[in-house]
């Protein structure tokens, strides 16, 4: 007898089609090609007790399955379901025709129950290759689906007795749908709770609504981490296809969302490296056709989301120089011997940094306790062209002047803000004109402080941004100088204006 049905292969973030066959043949023996051995006895074991769980006896058959292809995925025990499937099928517990065109995932447990890695949530990426009309998931791992076409429909299960049921039509599955897009929920850190001056409340705005990178330099206690996370309180909503991109790599993690819908917010620890950062190539003999598996890193976690990078100078110098793409580009590219692949990194990021080892340099009530040759060795961490990346820099104060609600025209409550930042985003920006004053004061700026080409356009994209937020349709002379109000760290002599005899308490 010859049975065909499909399963799906993780690879990192990519799901292949598998394809499983099995003959039967005279014998007692169970043999898996495409499977290592050790994994293939682990896999009877695991079937045969799902079976004899749900009352079904083991053929008395030679059984030889075939997997195509072979040694494909990061975790074979979610083949299990494909695998008890075309063995029920030999003993006609199931009908044979229902399985060619079934995709199924699934590790069985020895009471029949069925569990898998939130990777198997996305099998219907792989059902829609292999051209099946169905798929089904473990049950608990619905929540992290990236969906299936209206053709192709996704059901879950807990155990294989309900699997069975299914497919002999006694007791169908419901059909899972999406997730309607709820009300976006409380912030974390409100908005109105930042004590920061306008100027400081203005260049978080600026940075959700045009997506600009924000460097937060300040004293213990000022308030920048606190910003940072005002920030996501501020972001939208994500869309159907940045929903279930963000669902695919966090599944190749082991994660599930628990809003699919909200922007992702992540804050790895300063101890983290390079392949925390990016992302790297999955341990183990896990490759296709000479491929290599990878995994997503915290930039490719955050994507459309925020990202927020604390203590920024105590990251290793080999972390904090690998963000220098990702943050122009927006994408990650890992490549290997083996492979490479591209991943999506378009996130936010908020970089927080003390000023000098004790913390306190820029801080005119407390005495810093650091020398000049201490502060610059410190600051020296943060690399100009790391800096030149990041289009906002603000300095945080510990008492700043309070906003007067009735001169400040910018939104302060988060649905408000919420609104401004997806207006700013969907705005044409393909064509804003820019008047001649504005053009003299960007140059005056230029040539005055000696800033990059980089940092220009960073500029022109900030001035752009302001304009739109006061729903002009140009850039003016006052757009041009509060992008320029922003470029403070990278100006050429930042460093010694700062150390300054207006500051007596800081140490010679």
């Amino acid at each position: 007898m010859f049975v065909r049905t499909y399963g799906a292969a993780s690879r990192g973030v990519d799901v292949l089609p598998v394809s499983v066959e099995l003959r039967s043949g005279r014998g007692i023996q169970f043999h898996v090609a495409g499977m290592s051995g050790s994994l293939a006895r682990d896999a009877f074991l695991r079937i045969r007790g799902a079976l004899q769980a749900g009352g079904w006896a083991w053929p008395r058959e030679a059984l030889t399955v075939s997997l195509s292809p072979g040694h494909a995925s990061l975790h074979p025990e979610d083949l299990d379901l494909p695998l008890a499937l075309v063995v029920l099928a030999q003993i006609g517990a199931i009908p044979p025709t229902t399985l060619p065109h079934l995709c199924s995932v699934g590790s069985l447990g020895l009471d029949g129950s069925l569990r898998g890695h939130p990777t198997g949530a996305h099998a219907a990426l792989a059902a829609a290759e292999a051209g099946c009309r169905a798929t089904l998931v473990p049950a608990e791992v619905l929540p992290a689906s990236s969906g299936s076409g209206p053709d192709a429909p996704v059901y879950g299960a807990r155990n294989l007795r309900e699997v069975v049921d299914h497919l002999t039509g006694a007791r169908p599955l419901p059909r899972w749908v999406h997730r309607a897009q709820a009300a976006s929920a409380e912030p974390e850190v409100p908005l109105n709770r930042l004590h920061g001056d306008e100027h400081h409340l203005r260049g978080v705005l600026l940075a959700a609504a045009g997506e600009h990178h924000v460097l937060m330099l300040g004293s213990p206690g000022t308030g920048k981490s606190l910003s940072a996370r005002a920030l996501h309180g501020i972001l939208p909503a994500l869309d159907r296809a940045e929903s279930q991109t963000l669902r695919r790599l966090h599944a190749a993690k082991g994660l599930i969302r628990p809003d699919p819908w909200e922007p992702p917010l992540r804050s790895p620890h300063a101890g983290s490296g390079v392949a925390a950062l990016i992302g790297s190539r999955a341990g183990g003999r896990h490759q296709v056709d000479g491929g290599a598996a990878f995994l997503p890193g915290e930039l490719s976690l955050a994507h459309r989301g925020l990202l927020i990078l604390d203590e920024l100078p105590e990251w290793s110098r080999p972390a904090m120089e690998t963000l220098r793409i990702p943050l122009e580009r927006g994408v990650v590219d890992l490549a290997r011997a083996a492979g490479s692949i591209q991943l999506p990194a378009r996130c936010l990021v908020a970089a927080t940094a003390n000023p000098c080892p004790c913390g306190y340099f820029m801080d005119a009530e407390r005495r810093c306790r650091c020398t000049p040759a201490q502060v610059r060795n410190y600051l020296k961490r943060l690399s100009g062209p790391l800096i030149d990346r990041f289009p906002i820099h603000l300095e945080t104060r510990v008492a700043p002047a309070p906003v007067n609600p009735e001169q400040w025209e910018w939104p302060t409550e988060a649905a408000a803000a919420r609104a401004l930042v997806q207006r700013v985003r969907q705005a044409d920006r393909s064509n804003v004109p820019w008047t001649e004053a504005a053009e003299s004061c960007l140059r005056q700026g230029m040539r005055r402080w000696r800033l990059s080409g980089r940092a220009q356009t960073s500029l022109r994209q900030v001035a752009e941004t302001h304009a739109l937020c006061l729903e002009r349709h140009h850039v003016d002379e006052e757009d041009a100088a509060i992008a320029l109000q922003y470029r403070v760290f990278d100006r050429a002599g930042w460093l010694e204006s700062a150390w300054s005899a207006e500051r007596p308490k800081h140490r010679g």
